[in-house]
């Protein structure tokens, strides 16, 4: 997925560190895999993007004019918006996920977006890992 409005910065304040991240559920196990990358995500622990990139290599995404930003996690500002944008794919679930060392930020498919190296999945909706920082 890449966004289609890139900011020069990531515009995240202090205080928000909580987001909403699309997920594939193939079956009724609890197990969960990124919807662009076929991989296991852990729930309840943090993750780094690295070790979920199908390339070892640091890349970057976007095109010229929208501009070019780092590989992360994309993260829906917006639960309502999550779900609105993935309400006719089948097998996705929205989940409230924490978020750290954020990359860049934007809009993807009119939903406000930012991109992070790290994120922490919720299993339950008041789910909070230990550490934020």
């Amino acid at each position: 997925m890449c966004m289609t409005i890139v900011d020069s910065r990531p515009k995240v304040p202090d205080n928000l560190h909580v987001g909403w991240k699309a997920f594939f559920k193939y079956t009724k196990s609890k197990n969960i895999y990124g919807v662009y990358i076929r991989k296991i995500i852990p729930i309840g622990h943090w993750i780094k993007e690295e070790d979920f990139r199908p390339s070892k290599k640091q890349g970057s995404l976007g095109n010229p004019l929208a501009g070019l930003y780092k590989t992360g996690f994309h993260i829906f500002y917006s639960e309502k918006k999550a779900r609105k944008l993935y309400q006719s794919q089948y097998n996705i679930v929205i989940k409230k996920v924490y978020f750290r060392k954020p990359v860049a930020s934007g809009w993807n498919f009119n939903a406000k977006t930012i991109v992070a190296k790290e994120m922490w999945v919720c299993d339950h909706y008041l789910d909070k890992p230990r550490s934020i920082l």
